[in-house]
């Protein structure tokens, strides 16, 4: 595994990660991964709000349809329709190690 901080993490990286710190075998891991990903997903598309303690909280929000929305690449006018989405709102930690992490990316 990568031990340079990289922009994409993926899935296999956690087990790897995982496997690393642990004496489980990756196939076990992994199998424990997807279905904590399936049964996240299955509980958001149910309306659930999933909450993972001094972590975060994901919930569907549902988008009001728009109008006279602009495309930023072609600046035609199109009407939008009302859709759902994916919230997540990090937990108090996280929020914390983001503001006291010297290497973050200031965005002002």
């Amino acid at each position: 595994m990568n031990t340079q901080p990289s922009k994409k993490y993926v899935k296999n990286d956690l087990v790897e990660y995982i496997q690393k710190h642990t004496e489980l075998k990756k196939s076990e891991i992994a199998e424990v991964v997807n279905l904590l990903f399936f049964i996240l997903g299955e509980k958001l598309i149910e309306g659930a709000k999933v909450e993972i303690r001094n972590f975060g909280v994901f919930e569907v929000r549902n988008r009001k349809a728009r109008k006279n929305a602009r495309n930023p690449k072609t600046g035609i006018l199109l009407d939008i329709d009302a859709y759902k989405t994916i919230f997540f709102k990090p937990g108090k930690q996280i929020k914390h190690q983001l503001k006291s992490d010297p290497h973050s990316t200031d965005h002002k």
